[in-house]
């Protein structure tokens, strides 16, 4: 798709959203995954995290993850791999980060001890 973006006369929006919107599915994707592997292990009761609130661990995965993301779109590290700074990147994966956080924390899992939180 971005091959005929570029090959035709498209508007630069479509082109920078053709470039963009791969960084916004990378911030949702990968903070539900982090997020998810948190939960699983609370929910599994596995080590320290059986004692920690899901809520915790919510604002965890997502300041982990929003942390790599950024310093990743700042190129302050490669583990992404061949990362090329572009300011509209950054704000795409901005705005996947706060979408996801959205969506966690309205619609996310909860459990037995956030709704007994919720009832008092």
């Amino acid at each position: 798709m971005r091959k005929i973006l570029l090959e035709k006369e498209f508007p630069q929006p479509l082109e920078i959203l053709s470039y963009s919107i791969p960084n916004f599915f990378e911030a949702v994707l990968g903070t539900s995954i982090l997020v998810a592997i948190l939960l699983t292990l609370k929910f599994k009761n596995v080590g320290f995290f059986k004692r920690v609130k899901s809520l915790n661990l919510k604002l965890f995965g997502i300041g982990f993850s929003l942390i790599y993301v950024v310093t990743q779109e700042l190129k302050l590290h490669n583990l992404g791999g061949r990362n090329v700074y572009d300011f509209n990147d950054l704000i795409a994966s901005t705005i996947g980060m706060i979408f996801i956080a959205f969506i966690i924390f309205r619609y996310g899992v909860t459990d037995l001890e956030e709704k007994q939180d919720q009832e008092t």
